[in-house]
């Protein structure tokens, strides 16, 4: 059981990462988007 779990708890963290990286460049690209816009 405890490997399980503990298999478990990375791939959360994997995935949370992974979430927190797309977010991120998602706003990055909103970001170039509108600067582009705004000149």
């Amino acid at each position: 059981m405890k490997t399980r779990y503990r298999g478990l708890m990375k791939n959360t963290a994997q995935i949370t990462a992974l979430f927190a990286l797309g977010n991120l460049w998602m706003r990055v690209e909103i970001c170039a988007k509108l600067e582009t816009l705004g000149r």
